[in-house]
């Protein structure tokens, strides 16, 4: 796997430098699937970044070779679903990636539902981080009972008054209740 990752740097340093870094915020995240929303998969944006990265015509043989697969598979698995998706791009000798991929990926983000489900993944984490911070700031709340009504006296039970599954006194209780509907179905049977 090393061996791949040296190539591809070393291949990557012919390429002209005037174009954008090869390897886009956008294509990161449609490739990284989250619990919320699938992604075209790791191995497809490793694909398009290649193809953008060399910014020429890539073959289909020279694809298999640098991800070592084979070309059958490579084509199968991923680069029909690549071109399927419009993120990359048939031609005579092999594959290109659109102009206007940004934009490709960006849309690919946007039907997935992967941009409004980091919208609220954040919003919830700023919801969070506020109550962290207001924590402190807010008082307790206290209920004092007004002076012209009475306080009710609460009912307290002796844990003994409980059985074993915690019904007060058995009631409802399939083993100590004797009432229980399913006691009383069973004496009716026998």
């Amino acid at each position: 796997m090393d061996s791949l990752r040296r190539g591809f740097a070393s291949e990557l340093s012919g390429v002209h430098q005037s174009r954008s870094s090869p390897v886009s915020l956008s294509s990161q995240k449609i490739r990284n699937p989250s619990l919320n929303c699938g992604t075209i998969g790791k191995r497809n944006g490793h694909i398009i970044d290649y193809v953008r990265a060399l910014g020429r015509t890539v073959s289909l043989e020279e694809l298999a070779k640098h991800f070592g697969v084979r070309k059958n598979n490579l084509k199968t698995r991923y680069v029909n679903l690549i071109v399927g998706l419009e993120l990359l791009e048939e031609v005579d000798g092999g594959y290109v990636t659109p102009i206007d991929i940004e934009e490709r990926l960006q849309r690919e983000l946007k039907e997935s539902g992967q941009l409004e489900a980091e919208k609220l993944q954040e919003e919830q984490y700023e919801r969070e981080r506020q109550a962290w911070r207001q924590r402190r700031e807010s008082t307790p709340t206290v209920l004092i009972p007004k002076k012209t009504s009475e306080v009710e006296e609460a009912i307290y039970y002796d844990p003994e008054d409980f059985c074993i599954h915690g019904f007060l006194y058995g009631r409802g209780c399939y083993l100590h209740d004797e009432d229980h509907p399913y006691r009383v179905e069973e004496r009716l049977t026998a």
